[in-house]
């Protein structure tokens, strides 16, 4: 439901720190989990475990593409 619940915008918000503290300090592979947990935290929050279970399979799949442009912001562009 909109908005979301403040206590998902907090964990949000936090794993958000998180995420940029990692990639600041060169921790590039916890910056990739981290990111992994953001967005799942994101999707399994709309309350439809058949789309959050979609969502997933198809991050999942598409793992490698996001991981790298971590790696190298700069492929993001």
């Amino acid at each position: 439901s909109l908005p979301a619940p403040k206590p998902l915008l907090d964990q949000l918000r936090s794993l958000n720190e998180e995420f940029a503290t990692s990639f600041r300090e060169g921790k590039l592979a916890l910056a990739s989990d981290i990111n992994d947990r953001f967005h799942r935290t994101f999707y399994e929050a709309c309350g439809n475990q058949y789309l959050a279970d979609s969502i997933v399979q198809f991050w999942v799949k598409t793992s490698a593409m996001h991981s790298y442009a971590i790696g190298n912001p700069a492929s993001a562009e």
